[in-house]
């Protein structure tokens, strides 16, 4: 609960390239799950996770409601930590648009999603949503000052 240990293969370097932004971006996706005490525990997934989606519920996998949660919370917190360090808020959509091209499914219909129920970190049309919602927040903070 107190240590995290963040990995990130030479492979996925060498995949991001020069894009420093993009890994940055990735390295702090993986910071927010190690900063997000609540989804550290069965109790706290299952309490982030609110209701339960009724894709994932139908097919009796409840918990990967808890992961898909989990993940944009850990988005939102990195988004948050990212921009803080001084990236350009658009490199954490180029992240995410570098993966979703690497995982060849861009789809957005139901079948997508039924096909995203078997990962751990989808790039569904929801976490994209999210992202897009974050960086109109920041936009609109960016506004304000």
């Amino acid at each position: 609960m107190n240590e995290s240990l963040i990995c990130i293969p030479t492979s996925f370097v060498h995949f991001v390239g020069d894009a420093e932004g993009e890994l940055a971006f990735f390295v702090a996706h993986e910071m927010g799950h190690a900063l997000d005490d609540a989804c550290k525990t069965a109790d706290g997934r299952a309490q982030a996770a609110g209701r339960g989606n009724p894709l994932t519920l139908l097919f009796g996998r409840p918990h990967l409601n808890e992961q898909r949660n989990c993940e944009k919370r850990a988005d939102a917190i990195a988004f948050h930590l990212f921009t803080a360090a001084g990236y350009n808020p658009y490199d954490a959509a180029a992240a995410f648009g570098r993966l979703a091209m690497y995982l060849g499914d861009t789809s957005t219909g139901v079948f997508a999603r039924l096909g995203n129920l078997a990962g751990d970190h989808p790039m569904t049309p929801d976490r994209i949503k999210h992202m897009r919602e974050l960086l109109i927040a920041q936009a609109a903070a960016g506004e304000n000052r």
